[in-house]
């Protein structure tokens, strides 16, 4: 699945989505922070789970560095949005879940 990182999350305004700190947060950002976050279950997971995320989030953060669509086999694409929609508020879910599913 072809997935632009770069994208730029909204919200409902159509106006950007910004974090704490007023900065803007794109599809890539968001999804780098929800794989590479600390979590309360990381003591349950294993060594090789997590390396599989850091790659995940490297493919990821790649793409957005460099303005290209990346190819996400979809059993990633379910990780993303599950990482995602864990780390997230429900404004930046919708918007990033809208830009994976192709509804922008």
């Amino acid at each position: 699945m072809k997935i632009d990182f770069s994208t730029m999350l909204k919200g409902f305004d159509g106006e950007p989505i910004r974090d704490g700190n007023g900065n803007t947060i794109t599809l890539g950002s968001a999804v780098v922070v929800a794989l590479t976050a600390p979590r309360s279950e990381d003591s349950r997971t294993s060594g090789e789970e997590k390396f599989k995320l850091g790659e995940l989030a490297r493919v990821v953060w790649q793409s957005e560095k460099n303005s290209q669509s990346a190819d996400i086999p979809v059993e990633d694409v379910a990780v993303i949005k599950a990482a995602v929609g864990k780390s997230w508020s429900t404004l930046v879910v919708w918007s990033a879940f809208r830009i994976i599913e192709g509804l922008t």
